[in-house]
């Protein structure tokens, strides 16, 4: 658990991040690879009480079908779940978040598969043949029209990663994501002919930012100067890359236009009256 958060909001996250895994289990729309959530804060009690009534639920469930296949079922769902408990989920200090990865959960599936499949056996012994095929057939339509829907989503990395975007916002990794993508199709190379303007270069440098290659973006920057001396997204860039170097780049940048310093007072004063809310 990490030090900066309490047991009351550890438990309160995981509830959120586990139900989050099971509304997607039970209506498979906007699946993620990766789900970030803020660590819970406040009514956190809720989430605990809330998780200690599903918790007894549970257990005198289980004692009461112990010799049953629904019971092991639901402890094979329910062994899915060590791997998140155990990790303490995986906690990013510098935004206060924690994530839930689907794929963790193996077992969970497999429970939850075999929980559906009794539970439709149960539903065939009391209804009629016509009901029955009635309720096949609707299942496998809204199975197709799910998966019909999600290939736009998931068709490639761009499309898939700026989906992920609008959805789950949080998580750093459909950033890089889509930065690969945009690389891709972007980039020319380093040669100065090959781009109009210098914040062609620059937006792409940007992009090799997000994806982790700083070394690279410095070379477009350097040849995004060889297109415009002033160039200003050029030093905002290397003051991103180094911020020791912040200074440095803003003088830079107040030197080919005074007028930014005005902007910068500007959102000086807009972030403190927003935190000061």
């Amino acid at each position: 658990m990490a030090p900066d958060v309490t047991f009351y909001q550890y438990v309160a996250t995981i509830m959120k991040l586990l139900l989050w895994y099971g509304s997607k289990l039970l209506y498979p729309k906007d699946i993620l690879f990766i789900w970030d959530v803020y660590i819970v804060k406040n009514f956190h009690f809720t989430w605990s009480i809330l998780f200690l009534f599903l918790a007894a639920g549970l257990l005198i469930f289980l004692w009461k079908k112990k010799h049953n296949i629904l019971a092991l079922s639901a402890l094979i769902f329910l062994a899915g779940f060590l791997p998140i408990v155990l990790a303490s989920f995986s906690y990013t200090a510098i935004t206060h978040t924690a994530i839930i990865e689907p794929h963790w959960f193996i077992f969970s599936s497999i429970g939850f598969f075999v929980l559906m499949s009794v539970l439709f056996i149960s539903i065939r012994k009391i209804i009629s043949e016509k009901l029955w095929a009635f309720m096949i057939v609707a299942v496998l339509l809204g199975s197709t029209l799910f998966t019909r829907a999600g290939n736009a989503l998931w068709k490639n990395d761009e499309a898939y990663c700026t989906n992920w975007i609008r959805l789950n916002p949080l998580n750093g990794a459909p950033w890089g994501c889509k930065a690969e993508a945009f690389i891709r199709k972007k980039d020319k190379g380093l040669y100065r002919d090959k781009y109009a303007r210098c914040e062609d270069v620059t937006d792409l440098a940007g992009a090799y930012v997000l994806a982790g290659k700083q070394q690279i973006a410095l070379q477009y920057y350097n040849l995004a100067l060889e297109i415009q001396k002033n160039c200003i997204p050029v030093y905002y860039g290397r003051a991103v890359i180094n911020s020791h170097e912040s200074t440095l780049m803003f003088l830079k940048m107040l030197n080919i236009d005074p007028l930014l310093y005005q902007s910068y007072e500007r959102l000086i004063a807009e972030y403190k009256k927003q935190n000061s809310m």
